[in-house]
């Protein structure tokens, strides 16, 4: 009796455990956001055109997108303070209906601005209880009755189409009828054409209308639902027009407060309670699903306001306490077994490695608590540890009723499945040696064993010991599989072999040497392999085709059914729809305990379900009854950053379809983040995203995260494109295409690059220009090269036969004193000979400024007295033409620092000039005027005058103007003289002055008295006084002194011959060549020379003399009309003693070279008495070169002068006339000099006299005293006393 009590009570813990399981077989997901959405009230649920949901209740509004809840009033000021919200709906123009407690409001999606009412928001008090939006129109249930939402323009407007009181809900039937629910009850009312007629009663059986608040009502084919707040659930059977009402007290549903009535897409009707959820059942049942605190997946809170099915078919559950809730579709239907489980579906290990089926069950090994076996029907699992002698089971096989057992440390076990003995083998006596270590086991159909272990397989016959076989070692296999043909296959080392029934040999199957993962056959014997990243197939006919490949995934082992594979892998359980090509990976978001499953193995039973075992638990499903997601996806755009702050919504421009948008952007708004999500809600932590921006990624990038930023785009129009994907990685077949407009900066616009391309025409204008121009001024300035050169060459070469005229006319002058008319004649020749050279001095004069070489020479001048005594020089002149010629004004200025000489030439020019340009008759004045800081000289006449535009020009070089070309002149006499001027830093002008009808030309001359303060660059210049004497009155020397003249002119020659032949002994030479031999073998006592020269010019022949040894003591004078400062610097570096610039003075020359030659006497006598040297390098080197011969040979009996004049490298005479030259001693006299020096040293020492004279080559001390005295005044006894006193 006690056995049936405890059956009894066992059946009825089952039967509530089974209603449970039923009751709770619907799954809840609570909706939360921290720190913004977390339990708040939810009355009203709506969804927009881009997918958002949006919930609301009290004074909050919030948006989901699949990743984020998003408070709306916090993101935009619109929705802010809109009051306590009772109800939401949003129509198809994307526009949010909002109802208040007290008031009605209308606000754009899109925009995110509220619709407006002409110029006000739209904002109607009015009390709303409902709105319902059909097909056709938008009603608003109202406290005073039905209105109807017109839309007009931009706008709407309101008609009220029905009076009632508390006019609570309205639903649509047939043919433009419509149910309504009212404190009247129930009505049926037709409305068609804006006009509300054929107006029935139900009659509602609720007497008081008090509690006739009727919050819901909802209709089916034959049918109405009514929900109400006090009295339960109703229902009307239009057909037979009969009312059934529910309530707790003749049923179970969970309260008579009744708020939403909806049947979702499963068929069941979900009634929203103030008490939780009831689904209707069968007559007066309800399955009910209240909040459960221990039970994840339960409701949040009971207090139901609203219910709503989405696009995808979810249903979504506003609570009011415990924010929103989800009801997703039921897709993939899982079960899994595993420690977790209820009792009796409960494993006794959650490590699952192994699984096998036998005709009434399915056995499953364990890697902890050895093998549970599960009955097919009830799938309840009882545990079976006695089986294995191996908690640790590895493998299972099933075989003619019997099951075969590999297990880890324990060789291996077989059951008889009917009678349920079991035997245990070992493959070593040692329990726990390798060979008992079993991971895979297969029986063939003549029932031989296989065993894989670590070192290799073993086959077993029936009633034999275990053989290894060596096809199949040493490695481990992984897997053994039969086909229906009876032929095995073995997984060892990622290469597949295969053994026929009958076979002998076990064959490898090459594959291409592909590298196998995991294998499975299909009912028609093909092979589906698994590489690391993808799945082949080899037919029965050896091909061998790639199927599908997995990026970034590692595969595991596959299952092939009905077209379609299941594939382990590490991301997930893979599935693969051979015939579409459809793929999508099933992961923990599905139900799997587990992520990992590349070491998972699945299995396929006879009835078609698969198991697969984890490490954390055993998962089962039916193939047929998984679907996926094929709700096609779009993508949501959230919001998009720049520069890290949201942009503003009237800077994106939208298309009407919402999905292209366009954002023009400046140049350093350059980081860009754009917020973007996944319509699909379902499992929304698999959706991905695909996007790439064209011109700027190179691929496409694939990723789970709706964030994208990027930097430094440049400007110009960009595409971004991003496609999103479902839980099911169904993709969207349009992607959001967002448009980037980046402006250029500034200095990058179009107009930029225009002006840019003005300026770069403007510069390659100028360039040109300036090319062309510069061109045309080097050209000029060669030309004017070549003119000044030709004009400077032409003046040299008129220098010298200048020379030969002016030279003799002084002395005809002197010679005919007695002959005036001759002396007449001989003296206009000089004057207009001196008028020529003035002309070609100012011409040089004019280079050499104009080269910037010519350096003033200032004195410090009176000048009110120089201006006058320049002024009076050009009076007789004056005179002469009749011209009135004074000083209008001078006054006393003091002194000033002039260069005299060049100073003279501007005076002098602009007074000439005034004079010759100024007709007989006229006026020409000066005016020296005090002005202040600074002294003016006007130069003023009444001539012919200066066209005022040509003023600035003629100080130009060259410049005349064109009516004075009668007038000789070379032109740059002004030119001269403003450098002059400016050279004394002041400045020289020309103006013109209108006076009683006549014009008057003034040439004005400034100079600033702040320059005379200090002169650091003026010389001062004093000209000596002393009158030279006639040349016959200079004596001649004793001995006649060699002159050699070296000229290529005649002429030139025989003036300087002339010159010097009373005086000298001459030698002449035509060029430098043959001068510098005549040098060599005469050394002449100086050297006169021409610069230009055939063959070696002046300046050449001057290094060679000075830089020879035998030569270079000779002095050197240099005669040119080059008067060239680089010239004379660079001989005077090459030693040149003189460089005298034709013309010359005859005496200036001559006194010159007698000069040079008293200069050269004086320097040997000062070396007899002092023994001085030369400051010739050359002649230093000669001098020391002999003396150190000296010094080495003193006492040397053979140092005569060949044996000197072998070492000093010169012939006897050449070196005499050389050391005569420089000292005025024979060789043999400067030998002896030089030893009387040493000694006289010596002296100094304790040496006697003997000794000393012995010690510098005197062998008689008679001879060396007497040669002592003659050379110091005293003997060397005297000499030694004086020294010791």
């Amino acid at each position: 009796m006690h056995f049936f009590l405890y059956l009894r009570i066992a059946a009825i813990l089952y039967l509530m455990y089974a209603l449970q399981v039923d009751a709770q077989t619907l799954r809840f997901t609570s909706l939360t956001e921290e720190n913004v959405f977390d339990k708040q009230p939810v009355l009203s649920i709506a969804q927009d055109q881009r997918g958002q949901l949006w919930f609301a209740g009290e004074y909050g509004i919030y948006t989901y997108d699949s990743e984020h809840i998003v408070d709306a009033a916090v993101r935009d000021s619109a929705f802010q303070k809109i009051g306590y919200i009772t109800k939401i709906k949003i129509n198809k123009e994307n526009h949010l209906l909002v109802a208040t407690a007290t008031n009605f409001r209308l606000y754009d999606l899109n925009s995110r601005k509220a619709v407006y009412d002409g110029d006000q928001p739209f904002d109607k008090k009015l009390v709303v209880l409902d709105m319902v939006l059909t097909d056709k129109h938008s009603f608003l249930c109202t406290s005073d009755g039905l209105y109807v939402l017109h839309q007009q323009a931009a706008s709407y407007r309101l008609e009220k189409i029905l009076d009632r009181k508390n006019l609570q809900s309205i639903v649509a039937l047939k043919n433009d009828r419509y149910a309504v629910t009212s404190s009247n009850g129930v009505e049926l009312l037709t409305y068609h054409k804006k006009q509300v007629k054929d107006m029935v009663n139900l009659h509602m059986p609720i007497g008081l209308e008090r509690e006739r608040v009727m919050t819901c009502i909802f209709s089916e084919s034959k049918s109405l639902w009514v929900a109400t707040k006090f009295r339960g659930l109703f229902h009307y059977d239009l057909t037979k027009g009969i009312w059934t009402n529910y309530n707790e007290n003749n049923s179970n549903l969970l309260s008579n407060n009744v708020r939403k009535i909806i049947r979702d897409p499963e068929g069941r009707l979900l009634i929203g309670t103030l008490k939780g959820l009831s689904v209707k059942g069968h007559g007066a049942q309800f399955n009910n699903f209240k909040h459960h605190a221990r039970w994840g997946n339960s409701l949040s809170q009971n207090s139901i306001y609203d219910l709503f099915i989405d696009n995808q078919k979810i249903v979504w559950i506003g609570t009011y306490f415990g924010g929103i809730n989800a009801l997703f579709p039921p897709l993939i239907k899982l079960d899994v077994y595993a420690t977790r489980s209820p009792a009796p579906f409960q494993l006794n290990s959650d490590i699952v490695g192994s699984f096998a089926e036998s005709a009434d069950a399915y056995w499953i090994g364990t890697e902890e608590e050895g093998i549970s076996e599960m009955d097919k029907d009830t799938r309840r699992i009882v545990a079976r540890p006695q089986v294995a002698k191996s908690n640790l089971v590895k493998d299972l096989y099933v075989r003619d009723g019997k099951l075969y057992i590999a297990q880890y440390a324990g060789g291996y076990a077989t059951l008889d499945i009917a009678t349920r003995e079991s035997k245990h083998y070992s493959l070593h006596e040692d329990a726990h040696h390798i060979f008992n270590n079993v991971f895979s086991i297969y029986v063939d159909a003549k029932h031989t064993i296989y065993l894989g272990t670590n070192l290799g397989t073993f086959r077993v016959e029936e009633g034999e010991k275990p053989i290894l076989i060596p096809e199949l070692s040493p490695f481990t296999v992984a897997d053994m599989q039969e086909d229906k043909n009876k032929r095995a296959y073995f997984l060892l080392n990622t290469q597949l072999y295969y053994k026929d029934l009958y076979g002998k040999t076990f064959l490898r199957d090459s594959l291409n040497n592909l590298a196998i993962q995991g294998f499975c056959i299909d009912d028609n014997n093909n092979l589906w392999l698994t590489t690391a990243e993808s799945v082949y197939k080899k037919s029965t006919n050896g091909e061998l085709i790639q199927v599908a490949r997995f990026r970034e995934n590692m595969l595991g082992s596959p299952i092939y059914y009905d077209n379609k594979l299941w594939i382990t892998s590490k991301n997930g359980l893979v599935y693969y729809d051979v015939k579409t090509k459809y793929s999508t990976i099933l992961n923990q978001h599905d139900g799997l305990p587990v992520k990992n499953l590349q070491s998972a193995r699945g299995f396929l039973t006879k009835d078609g379900r698969i198991f697969i075992t984890t490490l954390n638990g055993l998962v089962s499903f039916m193939p047929k009854d998984i679907r996926f997601n094929n709700t096609i996806p779009h993508v949501i755009l959230r919001n998009i950053s720049v520069n890290e702050s949201v942009l503003p919504v009237d800077r994106i421009v939208e298309d009407k379809e919402n999905t292209m948008y366009e954002i023009v952007l400046a140049h350093d708004e350059n980081i860009i983040a754009i917020d973007f999500s996944s319509s699909n809600f379902i499992k929304p932590l698999k959706n991905r995203f695909r996007y790439k921006l064209e011109g700027f990624d190179k691929d496409w990038i694939e990723t789970n995260s709706g964030k994208i930023r990027y930097t430094n785009i440049p400007e110009g129009k960009h595409s971004l494109l991003i496609y999103a994907s479902n839980n099911d990685m169904r993709w969207s077949k349009s992607p959001l295409k967002i448009m980037l407009v980046i402006r250029p900066p500034l200095w990058k616009t179009w107009w930029a690059y225009l002006v840019y391309a003005v300026f770069a025409a403007a510069a390659v204008h100028f360039l040109i220009k300036f090319i062309v121009e510069r061109e045309v001024l080097i050209n000029s300035e060669k030309e004017y090269e070549k003119k000044i050169k030709f004009f400077t060459q032409v003046s040299h070469e008129i220098r010298t036969p200048l020379t030969l005229i002016t030279a003799p006319l002084d002395e005809i002058i002197n010679e005919t004193a007695q002959q005036s008319e001759t002396q007449q004649k001989v003296r206009r020749v000089k004057k207009n000979a001196d008028k020529l050279l003035l002309i070609i001095n100012e011409l040089l004069d004019f280079k050499r400024f104009d080269d910037l070489k010519q350096q003033l020479r200032k004195t410090e001048v009176p000048l009110k007295a120089y201006i006058e005594d320049n002024f009076y020089l050009l009076h007789d002149l004056a005179q002469s033409k009749n011209i009135r010629y004074y000083i209008r004004r001078i006054d006393t200025v003091g002194t000033f620092w002039l260069d005299v000489q060049q100073f003279d030439k501007v005076l002098l020019n602009l007074l000439s000039n005034a004079l010759k340009y100024t007709p007989t008759g006229g006026t020409v004045y000066l005016e020296l005027i005090d002005a202040n800081d600074s002294i003016e000289i006007h130069v003023v006449d009444n001539g012919i005058g200066v066209l005022e535009e040509n003023q600035f020009k003629i100080f130009e070089e060259y410049y005349r103007e064109s009516h004075t070309e009668d007038v000789i002149g070379t032109g740059i006499g002004l030119a001269l003289s403003k450098e002059i001027v400016h050279r004394h830093n002041g400045e020289i002008f020309c103006s013109s002055l209108q006076r009683k009808n006549e014009r008057w030309t003034i040439f004005t001359v400034t100079l600033r008295k702040e320059y005379q303060i200090d002169q650091p660059n003026s010389i001062d210049f004093v000209a000596p006084s002393t009158a030279l004497l006639p040349l016959a009155t200079y004596r001649k020397h004793d001995v006649q002194e060699i002159i050699l003249l070296v000229e290529d002119n005649p002429e030139m020659l025989d003036l300087l011959i002339h010159l010097f032949e009373e005086h000298y002994t001459i030698l002449t030479a035509t060029d430098g060549v043959d001068a510098l031999e005549k040098a060599r073998l005469h050394l002449p006592d100086i050297i006169l020379s021409d610069i230009m020269m055939p063959n070696m010019n002046g300046v050449e022949l001057c290094q060679a003399v000075k830089t020879d040894i035998k030569t270079s003591h000779i002095p050197f004078v240099l005669l040119t009309a080059v008067n060239d400062s680089n010239v004379q610097l660079s001989t005077l570096t090459y030693g040149a003693n003189l460089y005298l610039v034709k013309p010359f003075e005859k005496k200036h020359l001559f006194f010159s070279v007698y000069n040079l030659l008293q200069i050269s006497q004086r320097n040997r006598e000062n070396f007899r008495l002092q023994a001085t040297v030369s400051s010739n390098e050359s002649d230093n080197k000669f001098i020391q070169s002999l003396d150190t011969l000296i010094e080495n040979h003193l006492l040397s009996e053979h140092f005569d002068v060949e044996f000197i004049s072998k070492q000093m490298g010169m012939s006897p005479p050449i070196l005499y006339r050389k050391l005569k030259a420089m000292t005025n001693l024979s060789l043999n006299n400067y030998v002896k000099t030089y030893r009387l020096t040493k000694a006289k040293e010596l002296l100094k020492t304790n040496l006697n006299i003997s000794e000393v004279a012995y010690a510098v080559g005197f062998s008689d001390r008679k001879y060396f005293s007497k040669e002592f005295k003659k050379q110091f005044g005293m003997t060397p006894s005297v000499y030694l006393a004086n020294e010791r006193q």
